[in-house]
């Protein structure tokens, strides 16, 4: 139930994967990641020092560009500028 909000982000791969890489890069966080050839899937989002944060069974990571879910893999979901990505854990989808 926290939500880390960055107002800018600078990557130099246009994807919504590259911006989540280059988020975790700026706050420290880790990305756990599985890759089943049709592109990649995020696992998990480890954050240090949160004791609220943990894996809950039939919850996953999914995603929203500028408010609607995407179907396809975070690597292949190419971003323009000012859009707004959303990284949800939930067991609704």
């Amino acid at each position: 139930n926290d939500t880390k909000m960055f107002e800018s982000v600078t990557t130099s791969e246009s994807t919504v994967f590259g911006l989540l890489m280059a988020a975790s890069i700026e706050e420290g966080y880790l990305i756990e990641t599985e890759n089943s050839g049709e592109g990649i899937t995020i696992t998990n989002i480890i954050i240090q020092d949160c004791e609220d944060c943990k894996e809950e069974e039939g919850f996953s990571w999914q995603y929203t560009v500028n408010g609607f879910y995407s179907n396809t893999a975070a690597n292949r979901n190419i971003i323009q500028n000012n859009d707004v990505i959303e990284w949800i854990y939930t067991d609704e989808i």
